[in-house]
């Protein structure tokens, strides 16, 4: 890679991890820092990431040193501190500054998760620091086109050199596919945290629509677990599985990609969230891989690039949702056409064949 990649976040996470796996040892600087989800695990984003980023100042300073001819540095979302850290030093070392805008924090805290309120003095500090790390690279990496302009936009800002790089998503080696239960019914699978906006209680309500005909498997965990699960127990819904956290590791039988190839229909997002509008669920393109046809809801995303690849519903209607299931589930020939259009879009947009393509031409043409 002509490039080198800085980051003390984490690089385990799925976009992350896409970066991370592509470069040699050699090329890259990278220790965890904060765990996966970062929310989730205050402590060491709040106490460990500052305070081991500045004992190990003086080592990533010799380590600019040894790698003075480097022309280019990524930094991963969220990268605070290495781009104020590289930016520090730029002028000595000559290098150019390429940072992945995963997502905005405004976006995530203030209008997703509303962690912060609008309009208060936290928000308009959140927008201060979108507006500096959107500034301070030399370049900008986007996951989608809509996700940049919705950024610029909000901004008011416009970035003179950027590439929108879709995230890719492989299956492991030695990966094996266990038959599928013998039952009869029809299941229906969703995977992924459990937050507000993948629209879990249209999931919840369409399962009720549907009843014992059709399976629903929830499988993940996160803020919004203990209400779904609430909901199940106290309306005594029986045709929803809930497992929790299931580990993509194949050495465990029941892994998730076991989960997701016994699936009949795939399930995306279902809100109307403005993130959600601007992203493709890594449960989709997980889905594209595995050729299984995928419901999602149809945002601004899918419409504009792959919407003959899903079939797709209006956000938060239970209803639509649960005619799509029984349509897909009763038409062989329509299940075959979303899936074989997936597909192409997959190897298109989400191999490691395109990723690495599209960031070694962005890094010998900038």
């Amino acid at each position: 890679m002509n490039s080198h990649l800085f980051t003390f976040t984490n690089y385990k996470t799925e976009r992350n991890s896409n970066f991370y796996n592509l470069y040699n040892k050699v090329d890259k600087t990278c220790i965890n820092l904060m765990g996966k989800n970062k929310l989730n695990t205050k402590f060491y984003t709040n106490i460990v990431y500052p305070i081991f980023f500045l004992v190990l100042t003086p080592i990533l300073f010799l380590n600019l040193i040894k790698n003075r001819n480097v022309k280019n540095y990524i930094v991963l979302f969220p990268g605070i501190l290495e781009i104020i850290f590289l930016k520090i030093f730029q002028p000595l070392f000559k290098y150019k500054i390429t940072y992945d805008t995963f997502t905005s924090f405004h976006l995530t805290l203030v209008n997703d998760r509303k962690l912060i309120k609008e309009n208060s003095i936290f928000a308009k500090i959140i927008k201060l620091l979108d507006r500096l790390f959107f500034t301070l690279p030399d370049k900008l990496i986007f996951e989608t086109n809509e996700m940049k302009n919705y950024l610029e936009k909000f901004l008011n800002k416009k970035k003179d050199i950027s590439l929108i790089l879709t995230s890719y998503r492989e299956l492991p080696p030695n990966l094996k596919y266990f038959e599928r239960s013998k039952s009869k019914k029809i299941i229906v699978t969703f995977w992924g945290s459990f937050e507000r906006m993948h629209g879990l209680d249209t999931i919840i309500d369409s399962a009720i629509e549907l009843g014992i005909d059709y399976q629903f498997n929830l499988i993940g965990s996160g803020s919004y677990f203990n209400h779904i699960e609430n909901r199940v127990k106290q309306e005594n819904i029986n045709n929803v599985l809930l497992p929790g956290y299931i580990s993509k590791d194949i050495k465990v039988k029941e892994n998730l990609y076991t989960y997701i190839s016994n699936s009949d229909i795939c399930l995306g997002a279902f809100s109307d969230s403005k993130k959600n509008n601007l992203v493709i669920p890594g449960k989709v393109v997980e889905a594209f891989l595995l050729g299984k046809p995928v419901i999602t809801v149809r945002t601004d995303y899918i419409k504009n690039n792959c919407l003959e690849s899903v079939f797709s519903v209006e956000p938060e209607n239970s209803k639509e949702l649960s005619r799509a299931i029984k349509l897909l589930a009763k038409d062989n020939q329509l299940k075959k056409s979303v899936v074989e259009n997936s597909k192409k879009y997959f190897e298109s947009h989400h191999t490691k064949e395109y990723f690495k393509k599209e960031l070694l031409e962005f890094f010998s043409e900038n």
